[in-house]
């Protein structure tokens, strides 16, 4: 198994963290989530309102939908990107952030001769304890 490169993905719904191996040491990445989280409300409007840009929101169910979407989407490809060149792949994190990657990355042919593995992980883990799984992955 020498000779191949190797990457960990710790996603999350904020953020994945790209653990990977450069010149004998680990080497981290954060790529940030452009999704709006639920949470983003404008002062002064009601619970539903969804917030589009500074000035604009709306409380339309199907442009929240597509604009969740789409967001979903960005990130995904995002990190898709930056794994692509990537032989052997470590997913983890918790939730379902990893079965989404690895749902997105499996339907793509440019995946279809990498090794991807998937491992749950608990949310509240320090970036030392990250950072000791990804050696740990990697060496």
């Amino acid at each position: 198994m020498e000779g191949l490169k190797r990457i960990m993905v710790f996603v999350t719904s904020k953020d994945a963290k790209l653990y990977y191996k450069d010149k004998g040491e680990v080497k981290l990445e954060i790529i940030e989530s452009p999704i709006t989280l639920r949470d983003d409300k404008i002062e002064g409007e009601g619970k539903d309102t969804y917030k589009f840009s500074p000035k604009h929101a709306s409380n339309n169910e199907h442009k929240k939908h597509n604009q969740f979407h789409n967001e979903e989407l960005q990130y995904l490809k995002t990190i898709e990107s930056k794994i692509a060149d990537y032989d052997i792949i470590y997913i983890t994190g918790p939730g379902t952030w990893k079965n989404k990657l690895n749902n997105y990355i499996s339907e793509n042919k440019k995946f279809s001769d990498k090794s991807v593995f998937i491992e749950p992980s608990e949310n509240h883990l320090t970036e030392n304890q990250l950072l000791a799984k990804a050696r740990h992955v990697l060496f």
